[in-house]
């Protein structure tokens, strides 16, 4: 199958050479800038940027991603970060475990061997049925509105398209 995946696992899109990856630097820039900076609550042109980025890397080619990746094969725990931030946006409730603490937990170039059980999640899609078709204005307005969400959005945004650390830029395995 061709596709283009992150580092990480995400599906983005299927037209590629099989193996690509992408990577988008505003969003390292981006999380740096959040890290370093205290005044990015208060700076319209950062919010800007976050949101322009989020509509980049979520809707990529007009879908919404993490929607789109409950229907691709993941891994365990790239699918918990992907529910619990459906979660998140649908209703505001904190995750189990923080977005920071997934960077650890999510491997590079994983291999997917678990898939979304809808069935067994079904109260979980009827509250996701409201985010499933809302704009990508709405969506991330809603993620922006939640209490934390400017700091969830940039980490996120991180965690799915970011560069892999130094340490793992000669990593000799892409996606089977």
């Amino acid at each position: 199958m061709n596709e283009i995946r992150t580092h990480r696992g995400f599906l983005m899109a299927t037209p590629a050479a099989k193996g690509a990856f992408l990577t988008l630097d505003v969003v390292d820039q981006l999380y740096a800038h959040l890290k370093t900076s205290g005044t990015v609550y208060q700076d319209f042109n950062f919010l800007r940027d976050v949101a322009k980025a989020a509509k980049a890397v979520i809707f990529y080619q007009g879908r919404n991603l993490l929607i789109g990746q409950l229907t691709q094969p993941s891994t365990r725990w790239l699918l918990s970060f992907v529910t619990t931030t459906l979660d998140y946006v649908a209703s505001g409730d904190r995750r189990t475990i923080s977005v920071e603490n997934y960077k650890d937990l999510l491997d590079f170039h994983p291999k997917p061997d678990t898939r979304f059980d809808s069935y067994a999640n079904r109260d979980r899609m009827r509250a996701w049925d409201r985010i499933a078709g809302m704009s990508a204005a709405d969506f991330i307005s809603l993620w922006l509105s939640r209490e934390g969400g400017l700091n969830d959005l940039v980490c996120s945004l991180q965690l799915i398209a970011g560069a892999l650390p130094d340490e793992f830029a000669q990593h000799p395995k892409p996606l089977a």
